[in-house]
């Protein structure tokens, strides 16, 4: 979508002819893998938020001009930690719907109705 706004910030080649090798060991993939790492955001090291959270090197790169977004500037970042904060006050109230519904969210089910048979 970048690239089709006139950004070629995260090009790293051709799908036809480069290798894989050569894809994955890209600087852009190697910088937005250290870009996506909470630990190397200095917001998000020390963040309550961080094990239920992420970042967005492209959005931060879209918003703010640097792939390592200033989280505390984040309009991502808020929203969040606002989705975060509504989802525990409903964790720790008694309402035993929001339990179950929650429950149903963490539950691993059985998926194979979701798979499809190929052709052949």
């Amino acid at each position: 979508m970048l690239h089709e706004m006139g950004d070629d910030t995260f090009l790293i080649g051709d799908v036809r002819t480069s290798t894989y090798r050569e894809l994955m060991g890209h600087d852009t993939v190697r910088a937005m893998a250290v870009a996506s790492n909470l630990d190397a955001q200095p917001d998000c090291v020390n963040c309550t938020y961080q094990p239920y959270c992420g970042v967005c090197p492209v959005h931060s790169h879209k918003t703010q001009g640097s792939i390592f977004g200033r989280m505390r500037e984040s309009t991502l970042c808020a929203v969040h930690k606002g989705i975060q904060d509504y989802l525990f006050e409903r964790l720790t109230g008694d309402d035993a719907k929001v339990a179950e519904i929650l429950q149903r969210w963490t539950t691993a089910r059985d998926r194979t109705h979701f798979v499809q048979v190929c052709a052949g």
